[in-house]
């Protein structure tokens, strides 16, 4: 028998491939390094939610929640017509008769222990 270390096993102090790809999905999906630094503090946006759908009445709106640091636990959508007029709440939203010549906007906000945040208004959509 060698005495040779078996070169397909990772040594005990050193992650495997699989560890490390763990770790990174996590950071991706959490906004923490690979040693789970602990939230200090209210979310961080750190990509813009971006409204889909098309601009015609009867149609829905669907917002994604953006991307965020500092683990959020809770989303809230607003919705806003020409940026200013609150005109719904929740990840999606119907558009109406009164809507047309606006532009539909969301806002996401993000909450945690330390806080909330709001994201930018998402992308516009212009309802015709």
């Amino acid at each position: 028998m060698s005495d040779k270390p078996d070169e397909r096993v990772a040594p005990v102090d050193q992650p495997t491939p699989t560890q490390l790809m763990a770790d990174g999905f996590k950071m991706m999906a959490h906004g923490n390094d690979p040693e789970g630094t602990p939230v200090t503090g209210p979310p961080i946006n750190v990509d813009v939610p971006y409204v889909s759908g098309t601009g015609a009445v009867g149609q829905e709106l669907l917002t994604t929640l953006g991307n965020w640091t500092q683990e959020p636990t809770q989303y809230r959508g607003t919705w806003y017509s020409d940026g200013t007029t609150h005109v719904g709440d929740g990840a999606s939203y119907l558009i109406v008769a009164s809507d047309v010549g606006h532009s539909i906007t969301c806002v996401v906000t993000a909450s945690n222990p330390f806080g909330s945040t709001d994201a930018p208004h998402s992308n516009a959509v212009l309802v015709s």
